[in-house]
């Protein structure tokens, strides 16, 4: 997910990413970029619409739209200066061995390759690629060091000195062709280091559009702002839900079940909840309806949202509605074919199977009935 605030962030839900972090070729970087370098961008939404690689009409503003690529792709582009180059050798270490440093010890120059720097960055919070690198080289046992330079390999202070001048645009033919002659050394070939780098430093991602054949048609925007309260967000969405088909699945999504059509909760609560289903299988009924009748009845949403059973046995909590659903699940898992009926009241639910009654107390306030392989 990228949000267009400032630079930009990323996150894929597990980490955050700033644009300074999306270049320091770390192993954490290079994992969370695998999405973007490997797979199209799904969808792009805005207040004004949206637009998805699947559909083939597209609701979002075309000005909005553009302004978004232009600005994740200036979050995946970034000039090449010393910095940048030694990130991109700390991600493709297996390039390490065409480079050294080199240190001023008392007046008198000395040298070291590369890999073992990059190795000693893991001892410490000091980093090859930064204004830290004295400190890293200082911290380095001088029987390492060679009082001669390293033949075949690139001294990266010296590169350091040229790309202080002119950071370099890989964009532009003639800064490709100056970094190829910078690289060129007995050890690399430069010209799949120069391709390597320009991949790194410019990630070029793969729009809903890129294939052509959307069309872009007129819709209402959704018109919300911070000066809204909770209620009064709910209340316009409500007002708009048959004009703006994504007003209508916003509640879909936030499992409002007053607010929404109960078969797609169930199709996901029964077919897409297995941890559940496979915690719960072994276990007899009566030992397992003791179980859930253990948990407290409290759900982890409020009012009449509701949670699926995966949720429900992984918080060891729920209510009534919600710890029936779930025991639907892991009794379905068992048999497919077994006659289930759920008679869902504002202050209880009754779950019959096998002849048998079971009831919870519910606070959802909701009504409703559920039949599972009717006879």
């Amino acid at each position: 997910n990228f949000g267009a605030v400032r630079d930009g962030i990323l996150t894929n839900n597990r980490r955050i990413v700033t644009k300074n972090m999306w270049f320091n070729g770390t192993e954490q970087t290079d994992k969370a970029q695998r999405a973007l370098r490997h797979e199209q961008v799904t969808v792009v939404a805005h207040n004004t619409g949206y637009i998805h690689c699947v559909y083939p009409e597209a609701t979002i503003d075309r000005g909005e739209y553009d302004r978004f690529k232009g600005l994740l792709e200036s979050f995946n582009t970034t000039g090449v200066n010393m910095e940048i180059l030694a990130n991109f050798l700390r991600q493709h270490s297996d390039l390490q061995k065409c480079f050294q440093f080199c240190q001023d010890c008392h007046g008198k120059p000395r040298w070291i390759e590369a890999e073992k720097v990059y190795a000693y960055e893991h001892t410490g919070p000091f980093k090859a690629s930064d204004n830290t690198r004295t400190k890293l080289l200082a911290e380095i046992d001088d029987y390492l060091f060679y009082a001669n330079r390293i033949e075949g390999r690139i001294c990266l202070n010296q590169l350091d000195e040229e790309l202080h001048k002119n950071q370099l645009d890989l964009t532009k033919d003639e800064d490709v062709e100056r970094l190829r002659s910078l690289l060129s050394c007995e050890c690399t070939i430069s010209g799949e280091v120069v391709k390597r780098l320009k991949e790194f430093a410019r990630l070029v991602p793969r729009f809903p559009d890129d294939a052509g054949g959307k069309t872009i048609i007129d819709a209402e925007p959704i018109r919300l702002d911070t000066e809204m309260s909770r209620d009064d967000v709910v209340s316009w969405l409500n007002d708009h839900r048959d004009s703006i088909r994504a007003v209508d699945l916003s509640f879909y999504a936030a499992r409002d079940l007053a607010a929404t059509d109960w078969r797609p909760f169930l199709m996901a609560a029964l077919e897409r909840n297995p941890v559940s289903a496979e915690a719960g299988s072994a276990m007899e009924d009566d030992a397992l309806l003791d179980r859930i009748r253990q948990w407290p009845d409290t759900s982890i949403y409020d009012r009449t949202r509701a949670a699926q059973p995966d949720e429900v046995w992984n918080y060891a909590r729920g209510d009534g509605f919600e710890k029936a659903v779930c025991l639907m699940n892991i009794l379905r898992k068992r048999d497919p074919s077994r006659r289930m009926t759920l008679t869902v009241k504002p202050d209880e639910v009754e779950l019959v199977f096998d002849e048998k009654a079971v009831t919870f107390a519910s606070a959802k306030g909701l009504t409703g009935r559920i039949v599972l392989n009717p006879s």
